[in-house]
């Protein structure tokens, strides 16, 4: 049909559609307005085009759709598997662990976190939020584990060997429940709304639990 001789006709301009650092380089063509319409990844690459590198490199399948300005006759084109480098390359390290809801990315490293005797929950006192879910941590810490863990509010976050930090992230590409720990010396936990640090620490929790040495 017409459609389909179209696409056939558009996919090869469509076909060279790239990826920069941090935006989805979409190709031109005459008399034709192409707009991103479907991302199965919009973690990796939003409806706006914008890239944000996963931890590791991802495959992200896109849908664009291709309207003519003078007859506003429109296809619908499928670009798959375009490649975004990640952060990282492939763990190698500690293998990722089982806590629900899964962990959407996961780079292991070496060693493990240990909450020790001087360990204490800090958070940043320029955050409502963080304050509020280092309250409701403490508070899940002494129910579930019989831990006591005190509290620390810090400017500059800084923190001690053992410590749980919990901190505002500016990075809105996680979304409302989304959230980053980082896990070494201390367990940061970094997120841009009350939500994604909650669910942080649901994680945390289940480690612990997990955990024999704590």
């Amino acid at each position: 049909d017409k459609d389909s001789i179209q696409i056939q006709l558009l996919k090869p301009y469509i076909k060279k559609v790239t990826v920069s650092k941090n935006k989805v380089i979409i190709p031109t063509i005459p008399n034709k307005e192409i707009t991103l319409i479907g991302s199965d990844n919009q973690s990796v690459i939003d409806l706006k085009g914008s890239v944000h590198n996963p931890l590791v490199a991802k495959s992200v399948n896109l849908l664009f759709k291709v309207e003519d300005k003078s007859t506003h006759e429109s296809v619908e084109i499928p670009v798959k598997n375009i490649n975004v480098s990640g952060t990282f390359s492939a763990a190698e390290g500690n293998s990722q662990p089982f806590v629900i809801p899964s962990l959407r990315e996961w780079v292991g490293g070496s060693g493990n976190y240990q909450l020790l005797k001087t360990s204490k929950i800090v958070y940043s006192d320029t955050s409502a939020s963080s304050k509020a879910v280092a309250m409701l941590l403490q508070e899940d810490l002494q129910k579930m584990l019989k831990l006591n863990v005190p509290l620390q509010a810090s400017r500059k976050m800084a923190s001690k060997k053992g410590d749980i930090v919990i901190a505002y992230s500016h990075d809105r590409a996680l979304g409302r429940d989304g959230y980053r720990i980082n896990i070494g010396n201390t367990f940061e936990i970094t997120a841009p709304d009350y939500a994604g640090k909650v669910f942080a620490t649901r994680t945390l929790l289940q480690l612990l639990e997990q955990d024999k040495a704590n």
